[in-house]
């Protein structure tokens, strides 16, 4: 027992008096500490933790808290345990590199490992490296292990290719002479557009290639060459395909009208991705209120201060009031318009027009939660009340004069009409 810490120290220092790696001696040493310890009783996780975290005996790509796991580990002598190693590798498959060369070929263990980390298989028993089923496993769950796969299988299309249907980040780790096999590229960007990035810089620049990404991942027109961004089939069919994909097309494609006004009116957002001339044109904004009444806030703002442009826009998206001018939200034929399209774009007129009864009228009757944004007079007037109750309960939350919070006026709550 007293021996036990010298034998520790002996068994670092002489294989690196040797000439072995240091990082080699200290996996050595814990190794040879840990079975003596398993031997005379229980280890002191802590002092081994400590040693192997100076020593270095994690890979870079692991972290220090990740150091610190795999140094109990060996301390706990899960290293040589298949059950609990098995238990280890399913929450972090990296800590393969910790388990004893046994383990590491023990094909259970392997899978395990591989299924939840990229960075697994890079430790794999040798033999195991080369099992084909083990791979295609591999990069199926973690497309970026086909880093550490050998290099027949970087070559091989359906590896390369069941690791694309996980993620385009495989088509980077690809074998040089399929980024440029036209035929190959073709299939890859069906099953993930994004992998037009990782291919051969002549391929970007083919327009059947850029096609076939764009159909299956519009924002893949980022990574196409500078001309086919600036063609208006190849943008088109990419913002078709992902209205956002607009921001990554050339400028020209960007202030052409009728391209934008396919985009917004998949997604309102898109016009943001616009040129100048688009966001000035009512009909491309009304479009895209149609489908998302916040847009209109992307819209220039002269447009927006436009009154005859905004009879139109709060009458597609009533809650497009908000974004208006506040001189035309206190314009009651434009409140009207809104409030009729949604009562609660009331939340959004002057104070003024929220105590006009024809305006509260048509928003209750539109929204009866509107109510809560009217006038204090109006959360009291009984005819009113009735009116909205009757069509939503939920009203009577807002018939007192706090706006929402007050559980209703004393008097009305009372009421059994009410």
């Amino acid at each position: 027992q007293a021996l036990r810490p010298l034998r520790f120290f002996v068994s670092l220092l002489v294989p690196a008096m040797a000439g072995g790696s240091p990082a080699a001696a200290a996996t050595g040493a814990i190794s040879t500490a840990g079975a003596a310890a398993g031997a005379e009783g229980s280890p002191r996780p802590g002092s081994f933790a400590r040693v192997a975290v100076a020593l270095g005996v994690a890979p870079h790509p692991l972290q220090a808290s990740n150091h610190r796991d795999a140094a109990h580990l060996l301390a706990n002598r899960c290293a040589f345990r298949q059950e609990e190693m098995l238990k280890v590798v399913k929450e972090r498959g990296e800590l393969l590199w910790a388990a004893s060369p046994l383990l590491r070929a023990d094909k259970q263990v392997a899978t395990a490992a591989v299924s939840q980390s990229s960075w697994a298989l890079r430790h794999v028993a040798p033999a195991l490296s080369r099992d084909r089923d083990l791979v295609l496993q591999a990069v199926a769950a973690k497309p970026g292990s086909l880093r550490f796969a050998a290099g027949s299988f970087q070559s091989d299309r359906e590896v390369v290719l069941r690791a694309l249907a996980s993620g385009a980040i495989a088509m980077q780790h690809a074998a040089p002479a399929l980024k440029k096999d036209r035929d190959f590229v073709l299939q890859a960007v069906a099953v993930r557009g994004e992998a037009l990035q990782y291919i051969d810089i002549a391929l970007r620049a083919d327009r059947g290639v850029a096609l076939a990404a764009v159909d299956q991942c519009g924002r893949a027109l980022r990574f196409a060459a500078e001309d086919l961004r600036n063609d208006g089939e190849v943008a088109l069919r990419a913002v078709l395909q992902d209205p956002a994909a607009l921001q990554h097309a050339s400028a020209a494609c960007r202030a052409d009208t009728e391209l934008v006004r396919r985009a917004v009116r998949l997604s309102g957002e898109s016009l943001q991705h616009a040129a100048e001339g688009p966001r000035g044109d009512i009909d491309v904004v009304v479009c895209a209120l149609s489908e998302d009444p916040a847009s209109l806030r992307i819209a220039v703002p002269a447009l927006r201060a436009e009154r005859g442009a905004m009879l139109r826009a709060v009458a597609a998206g009533g809650r497009a009031l908000e974004y208006v001018s506040e001189e035309l939200r206190a314009d009651r034929e434009v409140v009207l318009a809104a409030v009729a399209s949604s009562g609660s774009a009331l939340a959004y007129a002057s104070p003024a027009l929220r105590g006009d009864a024809e305006v509260v009228l048509r928003a209750v009757e539109a929204d009866p939660v509107a109510l809560r944004w009217a006038a204090e007079e109006w959360r009291r007037e009984r005819f009113l009340v009735l009116r909205v109750v009757e069509r939503s309960g939920l009203a009577l939350e807002f018939v007192d004069g706090g706006g929402g919070g007050g559980g209703g006026a004393p008097e009305l709550c009372s009421d059994r009409d009410v």
